[in-house]
């Protein structure tokens, strides 16, 4: 189920395709990298993250 490096907005599509809202901030970098802008995908939702986390790699397309 890992897939090495997910895009933010194909994160994004996997997220609403599976009916929750999704909101891409592409202008973030992480702490450690500051230079490197690659951004971060906040979802809203009511279930575990666990599960929400499952349904979104459920639909994220897998390379290969």
């Amino acid at each position: 189920m890992a897939i090495r490096a997910p895009k933010t907005e194909d994160i994004v599509k996997a997220a609403v395709s599976v009916g929750l809202k999704a909101e891409l901030q592409p202008s973030v970098a992480h702490p450690r990298y500051p230079w490197i802008k690659t951004g971060y995908v906040l979802v809203e939702a009511k279930e575990p993250k666990a599960k929400v986390l499952k349904l979104i790699a459920s639909k994220l397309p897998r390379g290969g």
